[in-house]
């Protein structure tokens, strides 16, 4: 079985939460996507993340660690949308 790593920020660098959507705690360490930055999404009243490259903007967050497919769909399905995955670079 294959797992992946998934960077998260806001309410989902909450263990409880992580606990609460896979029903177990979630190995992770504190993380920062590099040249992204975080923004209100439109009409709503919680933020986004967008690539803002050469702009030296950070997000912190937190990596979690070793998930299954079937813990990353959880994750898509928790937050009702349809977030991008794909390879990132972070930074200490």
């Amino acid at each position: 079985m294959s797992s992946a790593h998934l960077f998260v920020y806001g309410s989902l660098i909450v263990p409880k939460v992580h606990e609460m959507i896979l029903g177990r705690s979630v190995q992770s360490r504190a993380a920062v996507l590099l040249e992204h930055r975080r923004r209100l999404v439109a009409g709503k009243l919680y933020p986004g993340m967008v690539a803002a490259a050469g702009s030296g903007e950070r997000v912190q967050g937190r990596l979690l660690l070793d998930l299954s497919p079937g813990e990353l769909q959880l994750f898509v399905r928790y937050e009702h949308v349809s977030n991008v995955r794909e390879p990132c670079i972070l930074g200490g």
